[in-house]
């Protein structure tokens, strides 16, 4: 009776052993398997947020480099950007947003001097009922201005002088050889925060 008890008992603690180790040999596969797929797992998930981005960042640049051609289809129809300007008297380089006046204007759907003969120098969509990546309507129904992905209008910088030049928006100091410059503030709608902002340089 004895001997059958010791037996058992050596046979558990064998069997207890055993468990064991396979929740080492368990643990360990876990850990190493863990190791290995989570660096994948992250660089995919990476890789898919830079695409959404670069996706972003595309249809963005299309909308800019649209409202840049209609710009400049505009100075070749009328010779001058400073109808455009806020100050139209004075001949020098100035910035602009794409607001209502603008885009009236580009969309030969005003009435005044800025677009005489009312030519139609763009087209874009509307924006989505959120209020983004389009024309924008104000309550009375007339256009708001356009405005890109994340609802904030472009900035728009024009060669008022004649000279070709534009000053760098990411380095003032610079002059670069361009006659306009259209860019989004980016996701953080801030124009000063250079690095998120999509551009048509």
């Amino acid at each position: 009776m004895v001997i059958g008890q010791q037996l058992m008992r050596k046979e558990n603690k064998r069997e207890d052993r055993w468990e064991a180790g396979l929740k080492r040999i368990l643990w360990a596969y876990w850990i190493t398997a863990t190791a290995l797929v989570a660096p994948l797992l992250l660089s995919l998930y990476l890789a898919q947020r830079e695409n959404q981005a670069s996706a972003k960042n595309r249809n963005v640049r299309f909308v800019a480099l649209s409202l840049r051609n209609a710009l400049e289809s505009y100075r070749r129809k009328y010779r001058t950007w400073s109808w455009l300007s806020p100050t139209p008297t004075i001949a020098s380089d100035f910035v602009i947003s794409s607001d209502s006046e603008l885009i009236t204007t580009l969309l030969g759907s005003n009435e005044g001097l800025r677009n005489p003969s009312k030519v139609a120098f763009g087209k874009w969509s509307d924006a989505d009922e959120t209020g983004k990546n389009g024309i924008i309507y104000r309550s009375d129904g007339e256009i708001g201005g356009l405005v890109d992905l994340w609802g904030h209008p472009f900035q728009i910088h024009l060669d008022g002088d004649g000279d070709g030049c534009l000053a760098d928006p990411r380095n003032p100091k610079n002059r670069i050889r361009r006659i306009s410059l259209v860019y989004s503030a980016g996701p953080d709608g801030d124009f000063a925060t250079w690095d998120d902002n999509v551009e048509t340089l």
